[in-house]
């Protein structure tokens, strides 16, 4: 059992040049988890980050390749993008999440290992009559 949460990366913003390497590491997500997991610590091409950074991001790798792409008992949410979001100072991330009971709407921001979060509000406009 557990609670199904869709999760949808909102924004990425920041610095052009900080954007773009957030984009190349999340498009090398298979890469960079499968040298982190067989601890090939020499074959770490990937920039600035040690591999002692990117071990501690444990199962992120898992839950960063279900954004936007399906369900996920993500527990840890809040704590594990804020250890990611610490690789990418310049870039703030927004990520909203849709659970499975209704009015479970929500979107948080990361910055640089902080995060503040905003639950979704229904708003009904005027009749018509």
């Amino acid at each position: 059992m557990g609670y199904y949460t869709y999760f949808s990366m909102y924004d990425v913003s920041g610095p052009e040049e900080a954007v773009d390497e957030f984009d190349e590491f999340m498009e090398n997500l298979d890469a960079i988890e499968e040298i982190v997991e067989n601890n090939s610590e020499g074959l770490l091409f990937y920039k600035k980050w040690s591999f002692e950074e990117l071990r501690e991001l444990g199962d992120i790798f898992y839950y960063l390749r279900k954004i936007d792409c399906d369900t996920s008992k993500w527990y840890s949410f809040s704590e594990d993008m804020q250890k990611f979001s610490k690789l990418f100072p310049a870039v703030t991330i927004i990520i909203g999440g849709d659970g499975e009971e209704s009015n479970d709407y929500w979107r948080e921001k990361f910055l640089n290992g902080v995060s503040s979060r905003v639950n979704g509000v229904i708003v009904y406009p005027e009749f018509s009559f």
